[in-house]
């Protein structure tokens, strides 16, 4: 699970967006907390991917930050 949260922030963008598009959904509510971990509100690249994929597995964000 750690390579495939490490790969949102890789150089290439399309690796990140692949990872983030269909292997990091997999995983399910699992990640929340190490994407919230490593999320910056001003980040760019990877933290914009970690926010979209929060808002996709938990679009209510109801789960505990």
């Amino acid at each position: 699970m750690r390579p495939a949260l490490q790969a949102i922030d890789d150089p290439f963008p399309e690796i990140g967006e692949l990872i983030a598009d269909k292997v990091l959904p997999l995983y399910g509510k699992a990640i929340l907390p190490e994407l919230r971990a490593k999320f910056d509100m001003k980040g760019r690249g990877g933290h914009v991917r970690r926010l979209q994929l929060m808002h996709q597995l938990d679009p209510e964000g109801l789960a505990i930050w």
